[in-house]
């Protein structure tokens, strides 16, 4: 994970971006990630917010492995099928208390 307060320049992510070293986008108080290209994302940086939450990640296991969840807008399919597996997760923990 690549944090964006790391005092990295724009110059510096755009080349890690080229090397494929960044693929994702994320915003670290909300652990939500998604594609470079959100427009929900896009939106909030353009207000100047979201800026200093932002992380980088070089893949969605990455993601996923810091506990961050897909963003429903850019990542619909990903989002059904992780608030799915949520769901059942939750169902069997709540099951095994009765």
């Amino acid at each position: 994970m690549i944090d964006q307060t790391a005092h990295l320049s724009k110059r510096q992510l755009v080349a890690l971006r080229k090397q494929g070293e960044i693929v994702f986008g994320g915003h670290r108080k909300h652990k939500i990630y998604g594609t470079l290209i959100c427009k929900g994302a896009k939106r909030w940086i353009a207000k100047g917010h979201y800026v200093k939450q932002r992380v980088f990640f070089n893949s969605e296991k990455e993601a996923l492995e810091y506990g961050y969840r897909p963003c429903a807008q850019c990542m619909p399919k990903e989002y059904i099928t992780w608030k799915a597996s949520r769901f059942c997760t939750n169902s069997r923990s709540q099951k095994s208390g009765d």
